[in-house]
């Protein structure tokens, strides 16, 4: 049999972190960095799976007929969570993973915290043909915002409701789209440890919040001019940082700029949206100056393959 190739996308949430949880609108942006898959036979008994980073080897693990192995570590666990809940949900996909090989090849940094498990996620779900977001909700307590990404070519309004969730297809055309950058600022997050601290927060005190950052997220997909988006932002961190309990970092960490900062999923890690109205060569030096050297204009990652119809889905 011919080898089988499957991609995903990675993603950043726009508008809406941690209130997501909650029903509360949200932003999503597929990015161009995906990860893809490539299932071929073996002669081997077993499972035997190798991920690549940018061609660098970066992960390897053999599973027998079982799914059984001898390594311990976080990844080995989790890639076994998921062909086991994968298998649950539908038992005659076991032989899909019987005498293979199954490669991973990510053209993104694994530690940019970009989506590597979402989309991990999203590979087996398509090469089992089970239902993704079924699949996120036997593994995972956040929203599955990102899984839905995982095969989006467009950005999407999404809000997740008490048993599935809402997409609609929309085009975030910003007329000032070239003075927005994406910024990897390296305070690394574990998204699930952000989210087990959230929880500890009931849902009557949240849901002001949640109505508040709906209105706001609205308002982000019809502004046209930097200033007022600037403000939206403004608005957005200050609402979120009350509804977490936890201080605004943008102020923190980047107090002299001349725009605005703001926070991407979990609060304070991995990357930060700013607003610059100078030149790419000046916000390098302004970036290195606080030993940052990673960062993307909105154009070269935000994924816009083709215009969206604005249809809603559930």
């Amino acid at each position: 049999m011919n080898p089988l190739v499957f991609f995903a996308n990675t993603k950043l949430l726009l508008t809406g972190e941690y209130l997501i949880l909650h029903g509360a609108e949200a932003l999503v942006l597929p990015l161009v960095f995906r990860q893809r898959m490539t299932v071929s036979d073996s002669k081997t008994p077993g499972l035997y799976w190798e991920s690549y980073e940018n061609g660098k080897h970066w992960f390897s693990i053999r599973f027998d007929n079982y799914f059984q192995t001898i390594s311990s570590d976080g990844k080995s666990r989790f890639l076994q969570q998921i062909i086991e809940s994968l298998i649950a949900m539908k038992p005659a996909a076991k032989k899909l993973f019987l005498a293979k090989n199954i490669r991973i090849d990510a053209d993104f940094n694994m530690e940019w915290g970009l989506g590597s498990s979402s989309t991990l996620i999203s590979l087996l779900a398509q090469y089992a043909g089970v239902d993704v977001f079924a699949l996120h909700q036997r593994i995972s307590k956040g929203s599955g915002y990102d899984v839905v990404a995982a095969t989006q070519d467009n950005s999407f309004l999404f809000a997740r409701t008490d048993r599935y969730f809402t997409k609609q297809n929309i085009s975030l055309n910003y007329p000032f789209k070239n003075h927005l950058f994406f910024v990897y600022t390296g305070r690394k997050q574990r998204t699930d440890e952000s989210l087990k601290q959230f929880s500890r927060i009931s849902k009557a005190e949240l849901m002001p919040f949640v109505k508040e950052i709906s209105l706001l997220t609205r308002k982000f997909m019809s502004v046209k001019e930097l200033s007022a988006f600037e403000r939206l932002v403004e608005e957005h961190e200050t609402i979120i940082a009350k509804a977490t309990r936890q201080p605004e970092l943008s102020h923190k960490l980047f107090p002299d700029l001349n725009g605005v900062a703001k926070s991407l999923g979990a609060w304070g890690g991995d990357f930060m949206l700013l607003t610059w109205r100078d030149t790419e060569a000046a916000l390098q030096k302004y970036l290195q100056g606080k030993n940052l050297s990673t960062f993307f204009p909105w154009e070269k990652i935000v994924l816009n393959r083709k215009q969206p119809q604005n249809t809603l889905e559930k």
